[in-house]
């Protein structure tokens, strides 16, 4: 089985995964494989601890056997649709043609299954790290930025030229970090998906807003999200992050009034300073190189 349902969502579903592995348990079937297409490092941690809680000793040794969590990185972009298109047909769904689907290959107890774009990969973290960090990362920088030139879509973003080369350059700096870490991964691939990825980011069939990419600023500015995490990643690598923190600061700065994420951060900003911000969002410390990067490029 597979969840998608988004990380805050899982805690929801939980109750019914326990059910099912207590009834897989009675009839002696075979390992239950669930991959987890959630995008959260460690997501297989996260979730086997709250099925555990579900379960007594015996099914949680049951479980230690049979249960695998699969870990995988959703790479696909799929836009939300118009209206007319809801109206038109409303089991429509947009997506675009890149169809892989990486997993953690040590993750599964029973037989890894022959899917169609499934690829199979340990070491994993490398997968979600790549897709958080440069994907998504980059995504973002060019919303925030779109958003301070008042662009209402991805591909009008990135086809302007001076948010193409920061997007560009903030991703470089991924790929270099990534490269660093993971040494038996040809530098050209992690290249490769990067090209493809600022290629896709001009799709204007997928109608991408810069609403939906920007969207909750506070869960794109926690410390191992995104921005924040990128740019801790590079710090961590002996890289300066100096386009990531000029990301995170257009972050900071997005002032959608539709986004009650982005409300909460301006009021905040408003009543009790940046600072307060740094500290208790982004989670900070004072003093440490990142928040001296991102200090001096907001006041600067």
């Amino acid at each position: 089985m597979a969840t998608s349902v988004g990380v805050n969502a899982l805690p929801y579903i939980v109750d019914n995964i326990a059910k099912g592995i207590r009834m897989r348990m009675s009839m002696g079937s075979k390992p239950l494989d669930i991959i987890l297409a959630e995008n959260l490092i460690d997501v297989d941690a996260r979730m086997r601890q709250m099925i555990y809680e579900k379960l007594n000793p015996e099914e949680q040794k049951w479980a230690e056997q049979h249960l695998g969590l699969v870990e995988a990185s959703i790479g696909r972009m799929v836009p939300p649709l118009t209206e007319e298109e809801r109206e038109k047909s409303p089991l429509l769904i947009a997506v675009e043609p890149y169809s892989e689907l990486p997993v953690d290959s040590l993750g599964f107890k029973g037989p890894i299954p022959d899917l169609v774009g499934l690829k199979p990969f340990t070491p994993f973290d490398f997968y979600i790290k790549r897709k958080l960090f440069l994907h998504n990362m980059g995504h973002a920088i060019c919303a925030y930025l779109g958003w301070e030139k008042q662009y209402q879509y991805i591909s009008e973003a990135i086809r302007d030229q001076v948010i193409y080369k920061k997007t560009k350059s903030a991703m470089e700096l991924i790929v270099q970090a990534l490269a660093k870490e993971y040494p038996q991964i040809p530098v050209k691939e992690i290249e490769a998906n990067k090209d493809d990825l600022l290629y896709r980011f001009h799709n204007r069939a997928l109608k991408d807003t810069i609403e939906r990419v920007a969207k909750d600023p506070i869960r794109k500015l926690q410390p191992n999200d995104r921005l924040v995490g990128a740019a801790r990643y590079c710090l961590d690598s002996g890289i300066r992050p100096d386009e990531i923190v000029e990301g995170i600061a257009a972050a900071l700065k997005y002032d959608n009034p539709n986004d009650p994420a982005a409300v909460k951060i301006q009021d905040d900003i408003s009543k009790f300073g940046m600072d307060y911000v740094l500290e208790n969002v982004l989670k900070l410390d004072r003093g440490s190189e990142l928040w001296d990067m991102l200090k001096s490029k907001l006041e600067g």
